[in-house]
């Protein structure tokens, strides 16, 4: 075995944290466990599909203003964030940040392991027929916004990644790598 990638996480944002704590965040632990437990000179390399919730409320400084920047936003950095506050204030992203805190926290103990983390904001449909699930939420917010003819005033250009292109996620592996993707989804 060479690569473990954890992308299974039950998507329900009205729960709490501690809903999450005996399947989800254990199973990080016993994935990492998994890894550390292999008979090859190098762990096989781990990669975490973590959340843009895990960081959305990052307001500190830009590290590469000209990568990606969009109409000055501030953009969250690829490294590892040691500070709560933040992550979204609901159970689903509290429970992504908690798994990427002892992630790298695995990482610094054991320097064999070898971890990528990927921030991603919404993996669905394709870029064939664009079909996606119809109870995801930007499917349900654009019937909404068609059929009421209004958006939420904080609503903007949506970003996502396909799931045919979700095979960037484990392109690029090295120690301690993290990547946010997205692309511009078009309406």
């Amino acid at each position: 075995m060479t690569h473990i990638i954890h992308a299974a996480w039950e998507v329900n944002f009205g729960l709490p944290l501690e809903t999450f704590e005996k399947v989800h965040i254990a199973g990080v632990r016993n994935l990492i466990d998994l890894a550390l437990s292999s008979r090859h000179i190098s762990p096989p390399i781990f990669t975490f599909v973590s959340s843009v919730g895990a960081a959305v409320l990052y307001e500190g400084e830009t590290l590469e203003p000209t990568v990606g920047d969009r109409d000055g936003q501030i953009l969250v950095p690829e490294i590892p964030i040691d500070n709560p506050a933040i992550c979204m204030s609901q159970g689903y992203s509290q429970s992504k940040y908690v798994c990427e805190r002892i992630i790298v926290e695995a990482v610094k103990a054991r320097t064999s392991l070898r971890a990528m983390i990927s921030r991603v904001g919404q993996l669905s449909g394709d870029t064939y027929s664009g079909t996606w699930a119809r109870n995801e939420y930007l499917p349900i917010l654009y019937r909404s916004i068609l059929t009421i003819g209004l958006a939420p005033s904080y609503f903007r250009a949506s970003q996502g990644l396909c799931l045919n292109s979700s095979h960037l996620l484990t392109c690029v592996s090295s120690h301690g790598d993290w990547f946010q993707l997205t692309s511009r989804l078009q309406l």
